[in-house]
């Protein structure tokens, strides 16, 4: 499953449609994110999420041996300033980087990459 962690309409209708083939579960923040875990096998989070933001949610993630791997797409409105090997970030992407093919090719290579480790 492609967990979709954004606040943003625009990102959330994107990435859906992009996506619509796969099976994602979409929330709007990092704690209703953290219910979801177990499932995914890819996370496209915003940077800008309400409450907690993206980068401490991926900080938070890489404390826990079983959430540490799940591969993780940023979506940032700009670079953030974080390492991203030592986070699991596989692309940090832009609004203009959102191009449904891309994206849909981006998701089975990860999904994939995903299924080869289990």
């Amino acid at each position: 499953m492609i967990l979709i962690v954004t606040a943003d309409w625009f990102r959330e209708k994107i990435l859906t449609e992009s996506l619509g083939e796969m099976a994602v579960q979409i929330c709007r923040d990092a704690y209703s994110a953290l219910d979801c875990l177990e499932q995914a096998k890819v996370i496209f989070l915003d940077a800008d999420l309400p409450a907690v933001n993206g980068v401490a949610f991926v900080h938070e993630l890489a404390s826990y041996a079983d959430t540490a791997k799940i591969p993780i797409v940023l979506l940032a409105d700009q670079m953030p300033e974080i390492d991203f090997a030592v986070y699991n970030i596989d692309s940090v992407l832009t609004v203009r980087d959102l191009v449904p093919d891309k994206l849909l090719q981006m998701a089975r290579r990860l999904t994939e990459e995903a299924d080869a480790r289990r």
